[in-house]
């Protein structure tokens, strides 16, 4: 068994940087962090970054969207193809911050809508998690039950992002053994926490291997996830250069795991 290619997520350069502006510099950065792919969605101009992307010999894992934009469809599939990427991953539902078993359930249906349409033109989907999804929506009933229970996983599967179910109380590798089945893509990401400060405001994200996530255990179950192509370093904010702490979190990986 093998572990999934790994990427560098664009995210952790905004908003310092933009890709409007900065693309050549940032993807210079990815690259000399030692990355070869990333996943991000460029400057809005599919063709010109695809070109930048070949320029430096990196290729997109994946593109991030969220249904409560409602994206264009159309649009996507043709950035995807210009891009040669097949992996798109939506965060958030319909309605934005109306997290309701509804809001959930209307959401789950567009999504398997969404997915099938996906699939047929060779797209893989992933819904990626945040904490949100762990928390009680009324009579024990979690948005994550609703999504494990309601997705059509031959449309749409998991990103699991380990850093967020970790934030949600969850063992992040108990987590992937369990539904190792619905899992398609993974964010891995590290974080710690101000003592004292139970909610999202006590949350500091940090290069991997430097904050609470339990690696070795996360690394453990990873080759057993079959469906899994792709995992992007992800960190959401940075207190340093961007490239800086790309770098440290694939320093740790091949140090720590060969990876």
């Amino acid at each position: 068994m093998t572990l999934p290619k790994l990427g560098g997520h664009l995210i952790v350069f905004g908003p310092k940087y933009t890709m409007e502006n900065d693309a050549e510099f940032v993807l210079d950065q990815v690259k000399e962090a030692g990355y070869n792919a990333i996943e991000g969605g460029g400057t809005g101009d599919a063709v010109l970054f695809k070109r930048q992307l070949d320029e430096r010999g990196l290729v997109c894992a994946g593109v991030h969207t969220s249904i409560s934009r409602k994206p264009d469809v159309n649009e996507l599939i043709a950035q995807l193809q210009t891009l040669e990427c097949r992996h798109l991953c939506n965060s958030g539902i319909l309605g934005g911050l109306e997290r309701t078993v509804e809001a959930w359930r209307e959401s789950i249906t567009y999504l398997n809508e969404m997915g099938r349409r996906l699939r047929d033109v060779g797209v893989a989907f992933h819904y990626h998690n945040h904490d949100y999804e762990f928390d009680d929506l009324g009579g024990g009933t979690t948005a994550m039950d609703l999504l494990l229970g309601e997705l059509d996983f031959a449309a749409v599967d998991l990103c699991v992002d380990v850093g967020w179910v970790h934030v949600a109380g969850r063992d992040p590798a108990a987590f992937l053994a369990e539904h190792r089945e619905q899992v398609g893509y993974l964010h891995l990401k590290d974080y710690e926490r101000t003592p004292g400060k139970a909610d999202r405001a006590g949350i500091t994200w940090r290069e991997l291997g430097n904050g609470t996530v339990d690696w070795d255990a996360v690394m453990d179950i990873m080759p057993r996830l079959e469906r899994v192509e792709w995992a992007l370093v992800e960190q959401d904010r940075t207190d340093r250069e961007p490239g800086e702490s790309l770098r440290i979190s694939r320093t740790f990986l091949q140090a720590r795991f060969n990876y």
